[in-house]
């Protein structure tokens, strides 16, 4: 059963994403307590995915590529996948209840309140905390981590709904990635705690929320702990200094490495170490693409453009290799309609245009970044050694 915790005239209903019991509490609780206010867990963003279903088909993908949002498209991509996977096997519609929380505000003339921080924010704090070895990780467990499995054994599916859907997406990576768990639950268990007490009433308010976030919740709400945290909540942290530095420092030490050469070597030693650094740097960025089935045309666009993208950082060969394959073959509404469930195979990423632009995006980039570790390397080696 759903786990309802009330406080005053706070009532937290606790739901599990994916199930119809679910939906038949929320409807229950709310039909008993008929509240003034109505809370879900759901930002603006979400909420109007949810009345607009065709909203994913208008994604613009170059515009997402050029604006350097693809990280978090990927893993918003792989959270409603993950939901709508689960959802088939209990049949139940991803998000039920909180239409059913929908419905019901309506019905009531209740005020719909909602309570949660912008999907695109908490994604984007989670990326701008990794490490790149981090990043890489969370990738590979993303693109290939998902399984084949389409069944899921009673066990499985009843630990499932005991838990947040988007903490258990990320379950398998929650020991060695801690920050993931803090800011998808706690960060976001303050959020929406801060939202409640903001309404400033007594009359009564229902909260549909996940149960993983039901607990935390309702002890902060128990402690009347308002931490007026939020407008420092939704802000994108700004990278580190020393994560600045690394950015110009290693290019910068690649391009001086590489002058030294000639300067105090002579032309032949110079152009050695270069052809070293652009062999290792332009050719696993290279194939790493030929890898992940680029076209010709994206294998020789990554050759050409890794070195520009260690030269200048924020001109990323993933985003050149993902504009080329976006411009070659352009996604269309039915790789945009077959998103979340062409994702939960290898085999259908890679013929999804869609899927497959996101992918190669991240395997050059991943290509030209070791071929940078290895070059770079193998630059010191040869002048000091």
């Amino acid at each position: 059963m759903t786990n309802i915790v009330t406080i005053n005239n706070i009532t937290l209903v606790g739901t599990a994403h994916v199930s119809k019991e679910s939906v038949k509490e929320v409807q229950a609780t709310i039909d008993a307590i008929q509240p003034k206010y109505i809370g879900i867990e759901l930002d603006k963003e979400r909420f109007e995915t949810m009345q607009n279903n065709n909203k994913w088909e208008n994604t613009d993908i170059v515009k997402v590529i050029k604006e350097k949002k693809v990280a978090p498209l990927l893993m918003q991509i792989i959270l409603a996948a993950f939901q709508k996977r689960f959802a088939a096997n209990t049949e139940s519609a991803p998000g039920a209840e909180f239409k059913m929380a929908i419905e019901k505000a309506h019905e009531y003339k209740a005020e719909l309140r909602l309570l949660d921080r912008n999907i695109n924010i908490t994604l984007t704090r989670i990326w701008r905390s990794l490490t790149f070895w981090q990043k890489a990780k969370l990738i590979v467990a993303f693109l290939f981590g998902n399984g084949e499995q389409e069944n899921l054994d009673e066990n499985k599916l009843q630990e499932i709904m005991n838990e947040d859907i988007i903490e258990t997406t990320f379950s398998s990576l929650r020991e060695e990635l801690p920050v993931i768990h803090d800011t998808l639950i706690l960060e976001r268990n303050e959020y929406m705690v801060n939202n409640i007490f903001d309404i400033h009433t007594d009359e009564k308010i229902v909260v549909v929320i996940g149960k993983g976030h039901l607990n935390g919740m309702a002890d902060l709400i128990k402690q009347k702990k308002n931490s007026h945290r939020n407008k420092e909540l939704d802000t994108i942290p700004k990278k580190s200094i020393g994560s600045k530095v690394l950015e110009y420092l290693f290019p910068a030490v690649i391009i001086g490495l590489i002058l030294a050469s000639f300067f105090f070597g002579n032309y032949t030693i110079g152009m050695e170490q270069l052809k070293t650094w652009l062999l290792w740097n332009s050719s696993l960025a290279a194939l790493f693409t030929l890898l992940g089935r680029g076209s010709l045309l994206s294998v020789i666009t990554a050759f050409v453009t890794a070195p520009i993208g260690t030269i200048h950082p924020i001109l990323n060969v993933g985003m050149f290799v993902a504009l080329v394959e976006a411009w070659r073959k352009k996604p269309t509404v039915k790789d945009m309609s077959d998103i979340f469930n062409d994702i939960s195979h290898i085999k259908t990423i890679f013929k999804n245009r869609f899927l497959h632009i996101i992918a190669l995006f991240f395997l050059s980039s991943m290509g030209g970044a070791i071929g940078n570790i290895i070059g770079g390397s193998q630059l010191i080696k040869n002048f000091f050694f």
